[in-house]
């Protein structure tokens, strides 16, 4: 009974490394995750930028394409004007003459509006960028990180997964369906000692007439009364006894 006493203490040492390396391999998973998120969304508002000074680019050559339009059609309106003899002629022309300038006035406007535009969304996007490679070179050093750490996790958690089944193979069909009971349902120490007559996982005292059985009998399984864990007496008290 020893040699079982044993097998679900080594079982369950193992069993708790594997919950603990479960639950911390978790934390890098999320820890990515969040930086992806956070490098993401710095992306999104970069490729928005720089879309917007695209359409801005696209705008300000459209009016710089239109303005040469107009100014070759008032140079020629103007050299028309010349050959005309009529008085309302020549007034008609003047109109139109004056009117394109105006027009290609709001163009020239217009146009150094969206320069002015040009000028703050590159200023914008150069400062930016900054914080995108800042925020890209976090997430390579996490994605390192989370790859090298998840590589320990799994070789640890494959050499205990290992022990569990060789242990699990070993141990007493009845024992460990028990411990398995405990361990699944309440408890991760589902087996612990006594010690001064009191049980490791509770801390309650067992009866007396228990504690006198189990000093008699130290390989002897039992359960507590008080958790209903499985106990046994610890082996410097038996050795003292």
């Amino acid at each position: 009974m020893i040699d079982q006493i044993k097998q679900i203490l080594a079982l369950q040492e193992a069993e708790a490394v594997i919950d603990h390396i479960r639950s911390d391999a978790q934390v890098y998973p999320d820890r990515l995750d969040e930086v992806q998120k956070a490098y993401d969304e710095k992306k999104r508002i970069s490729d928005e930028a720089k879309t917007r000074l695209a359409a801005l680019e696209a705008e300000h050559a459209d009016l710089k394409h239109t303005l040469s339009l107009e100014e070759q059609r008032l140079e020629k309106s103007k050299k028309k004007m010349k050959d005309l003899t009529k008085v309302y002629e020549v007034q008609a022309m003047k109109k139109e003459i004056e009117s394109t300038e105006r027009s290609n006035s709001d163009l020239e406007t217009k146009i150094l509006e969206k320069d002015e535009d040009m000028s703050k969304a590159k200023k914008f996007l150069e400062q930016f960028q900054t914080e995108l490679d800042q925020a890209k070179a976090v997430l390579d050093d996490v994605k390192s990180e989370v790859e090298t750490k998840m590589g320990e996790y799994d070789g640890i958690l494959e050499e205990k997964l290992t022990i569990k089944k060789k242990l699990e193979a070993e141990c007493d069909r009845s024992i460990l369906s028990s411990y398995r009971m405990i361990r699944d349902r309440k408890y991760q120490d589902a087996l612990v000692p006594v010690i001064e007559g009191a049980c490791q996982g509770c801390f309650m005292n067992i009866p007396p007439q228990m504690a006198n059985l189990m000093m008699q009998n130290p390989t002897q399984l039992e359960k507590c009364p008080n958790c209903q864990r499985l106990i046994f007496w610890h082996e410097d008290e038996a050795e003292s006894a």
